[in-house]
């Protein structure tokens, strides 16, 4: 997707930090439903955002070339699959994780407070929004120990599981 907008020089990925999120998903979804109107794309504007309205505005200046708005397009639908198909994955992953006996009951031993959280700002990452599946919790009961807290491989942890 950034390479379509960069192509139509719409320089948003240069104000937003991630296109994929909210903000960028609301501007890039209303470029391809047909709005071009830079005051009303701003409007989109996630209140989370640290740019103001009227750089955010500046950035979504550019030239709407049917080819470039039909690349976008098709870019916006593949993130849309491989968002499906991670998904998939993940409740793959999820049903077969409950079959193997866990080494630790979190009831019994406790998962300890995770030290990596200060880092995040508090947020609470991988888990699941749909289901409640937490990564952490989840390794946690079948490694025996809390390997999240190992610099790195967060999002990655369950490969270890082989």
């Amino acid at each position: 997707m950034q390479k379509a907008l960069t192509q139509m020089n719409v320089q948003i990925h240069h104000v937003i930090d991630d296109i994929t999120w909210l903000t960028g998903l609301a501007i890039v979804d209303a470029i391809v439903a047909g709005k071009r109107d830079a005051r009303e794309l701003t409007k989109l504007r996630d209140p989370r955002i640290r740019a103001d309205e009227e750089t955010i505005r500046k950035s979504l200046e550019g030239n709407w070339r049917p080819e470039h708005l039909f690349k976008l397009r098709q870019s916006r639908q593949m993130f849309q699959r491989y968002q499906e198909q991670i998904a998939a994955c993940d409740e793959e992953i999820e049903k077969l994780l409950v079959t193997f006996q866990p080494r630790v009951d979190p009831a019994d031993r406790p998962l300890p407070p995770d030290r990596k959280r200060k880092h995040r700002g508090g947020k609470k990452r991988n888990v699941n929004p749909r289901t409640g599946f937490e990564v952490r919790t989840e390794s946690y009961k079948l490694f025996g120990v809390d390997l999240t807290q190992i610099p790195g491989p967060q999002a990655t942890i369950l490969t270890l599981f082989h």
